[in-house]
């Protein structure tokens, strides 16, 4: 039997994202090849596919992969942990979760090992009281051996869960961190201390956890975002991130143990920073390469828009959504952008339409485009231009309460009350704090003292959350 020694892939397998699996699939390919005596070598490797079925709930290949494994584990070693804990998280997977715990249970009865304790408080967990789960998990934390840093996120849950006072939550992990260290409760703290808005708190303990590891790079990219975002320490956050970028840029195997998001994310943030210290070529610059790396790059460009509106830069916006609209897919998207900021701050009005028109060549099913070149005309005065826009962004998307509400505007100031009061009802119906706007709203005052308008407004708002209103500031 091989010892165990790759603990760190282990570790991995646990808490890398979804996009290294394939690369932690071909490691542990290569284990069970150099060893296929090996149980514990078998139980990694079923673990990662579990978690690639997990990530694909149709890839039942990896599940039939991983069955396979964890039986082969259990042959391998009757007397040890992995194939215990192997077959019990396949059956966990098919949501049979008591047969899971009977071999949990018979892998106890046979032998010992905090991966079959921490299985069983998670598999409990629902079943059990929280102190009984803290417990069960404490117990695997003191196992000689075990991987903390595995252990102690659910340690963390289940502590927030359990304590309604934040002093309790807080003293709870610090107990823990001290009791376990390097085992990933300072991490823990720090990032609950961010969620609550204790910035400079967690920026502390950032520091510290620096000093012990250079190669803690979330913990970096954490802290550096926090500095230039939340504390007003640009240069602070330029430092951090340069730094990673240099390092990534530099060490391959560094590069190669990174999420594939993280170098764009890298660079988005230091296009941000630099935004905010007014160095806009070097922010013009990292965005590009932000784009170009980005695997999404419609939520890319939804940051790099929303952060040079929050600066009220948009000419050197334009600039930059002109560059990036030449390269790569996703062009729509950025004309769209490119017409709203012409439109909203810069005033540009035949920019804005000549942007949004060529969106529309490129996608013109995608209603909220013909919605904002319909703002635009509206702008200009073209209400039957406007109105054009809003109805076929209605026939795309009839849900579309915002482009409903704005039909029901360009009817009522071309003078088609009864339309317009149709088209408001819809609107209101989609979205009921709508009827809150219209009732102030000056373009339905030729309608505004019309029984059916004030049916409408009166409609109560049922819906608090969020939802989409008109904009025609």
């Amino acid at each position: 039997m091989a010892s165990p020694l790759p603990a760190s892939l282990e570790e991995r397998i646990w808490t890398s994202d979804d996009e290294t699996l394939p690369s932690l699939e071909r490691e542990g390919v290569r284990l069970v090849q150099t060893d296929p005596g090996s149980a514990y070598y078998h139980f990694l490797l079923s673990h990662t596919y579990l978690r690639m079925f997990a990530n694909d709930q149709q890839d039942v290949e990896s599940l039939r992969a991983a069955s396979e494994l964890a039986t082969q584990s259990l042959e391998l070693a009757p007397d040890e942990e992995f194939g215990y804990v192997a077959m019990a998280e396949v059956l966990e997977a098919l949501g049979q979760n008591n047969k899971a715990m009977a071999i949990l249970r018979e892998g106890l009865s046979r032998t010992t090992g905090w991966r079959l304790k921490f299985s069983m408080a998670r598999l409990t967990a629902d079943r059990s009281n929280a102190q009984d789960t803290i417990k069960a998990l404490t117990a695997a934390m003191e196992f000689d051996g075990s991987l903390r840093r595995i252990i102690a996120p659910y340690l963390v849950i289940v502590t927030e869960s359990q304590f309604s006072s934040p002093s309790m939550v807080l003293s709870a992990m610090e107990e823990w961190a001290s009791q376990f260290p390097a085992s990933g409760f300072e991490e823990a703290i720090a990032a609950w201390q961010s969620e609550r808005g204790h910035y400079a708190e967690a920026h502390e303990i950032y520091l510290d956890l620096h000093k012990g590891s250079t190669d803690r790079k979330e913990l970096l990219f954490s802290d550096s975002v926090i500095c230039y975002r939340k504390l007003g320490k640009t240069k602070e956050g330029i430092a951090g991130l340069l730094a990673l970028r240099n390092r990534l840029r530099s060490d391959p195997q560094f590069l190669s143990t990174s999420n594939k998001k993280f170098p764009s994310m890298i660079d988005a943030h230091l296009g941000a920073a630099y935004l905010r210290k007014g160095n806009f070529q070097a922010a013009h610059n990292a965005f590009v390469t932000a784009i170009a790396m980005a695997g999404d790059r419609t939520t890319m460009i939804e940051f790099l828009f929303n952060e040079y509106r929050a600066e009220r830069a948009e000419k050197h916006l334009i600039s930059l959504l002109q560059e990036i609209s030449e390269i790569g897919p996703g062009q729509s998207i950025v004309h769209a952008y490119m017409a709203e900021a012409f439109s909203d701050r810069l005033g540009k009005q035949e920019a804005a339409v000549d942007a949004y028109r060529r969106a529309i060549i490129l996608e013109p099913t995608r209603s909220e485009y013909h919605n904002g070149l319909g703002l635009v005309l509206y702008r200009q005065s073209d209400l039957s231009g406007a109105l054009i826009e809003f109805s076929r962004a209605t026939e795309i998307d009839p849900g579309d309460a915002s482009a409903r509400y704005n039909e029901a505007c360009a009817l009522a100031l071309l003078g088609r009350k009864d339309e317009a009061l149709y088209s408001l009802g819809m609107a209101v119906q989609l979205e009921p704090r709508l009827s809150e706007q219209a009732r102030v709203d000056k373009d339905f005052g030729s309608i505004s003292k019309l029984i059916g308008f004030q049916e409408i407004i009166a409609a109560e708002a049922t819906d608090e959350s969020e939802g989409t209103t008109a904009s025609r500031d």
